[in-house]
């Protein structure tokens, strides 16, 4: 089962020297996280006005409504990170954090993975909360479009995760083993 932790992410598991590691976090470069993430959600809302006018409505939703939202997606963003992990991450590698510090929910998994599934678990969220629904409707398979505005901030959120992928598809090598600790990405071409 998944460990249950309260603060910065846990160190991981690296062996050896013969890991490499760049930076994933930085909180001083939180704000080209928010930049990515803006300029897709302003794509996303752009796609979501052209395929539906009616999307996108203002209204008048309470303070406690819009907490809620916020709330319920901030954990299903990170739920779909966690789908992403080995064995959909349920079993004692993976963490389930909250980051008082930052204010953030986070999973974490503390044992190497393939390139591709880091990446996979990176993308879940923005697939499945931010480009699903739009797909949906434009290809007319059911009224979505109440999810407008989840898909549209959800995208704010996964600037990070977009950033991070960037430099996995730059940096490691394709058939690198990879594992996060630490706030760094390790990784092991050999392995």
């Amino acid at each position: 089962m998944p460990k249950l932790h309260i603060g910065r992410p846990l160190k991981g598991y690296v062996c050896n020297s013969s890991w490499s590691s760049m930076d994933i976090f930085d909180h001083r470069k939180l704000f080209n996280s928010l930049l990515v993430g803006s300029f897709l959600a302003g794509c996303i809302a752009l796609a979501w006005t052209v395929l539906d006018a009616s999307s996108l409505p203002l209204g008048s939703p309470t303070g406690a409504d819009m907490l809620l939202v916020f709330a319920v997606l901030l954990f299903a963003h990170e739920g779909l990170h966690l789908l992403g992990f080995p064995n959909a991450g349920l079993n004692s590698h993976t963490v389930i954090g909250i980051w008082p510090q930052i204010g953030a929910p986070y999973v974490q998994y503390l044992s190497p993975m393939s390139r591709r599934q880091f990446i996979v678990a990176l993308l879940l969220p923005v697939v499945i909360l931010s480009l699903l629904p739009l797909i949906m409707v434009a290809v007319g398979t059911g009224a979505v479009a109440h999810l407008s505005w989840i898909s549209v901030l959800n995208c704010i959120g996964a600037g990070s995760d977009i950033l991070i992928v960037g430099k996995l598809l730059s940096i490691v090598p394709a058939n690198a083993s990879v594992m996060e600790s630490d706030g760094k990405l390790y990784w092991n071409p050999s392995i």
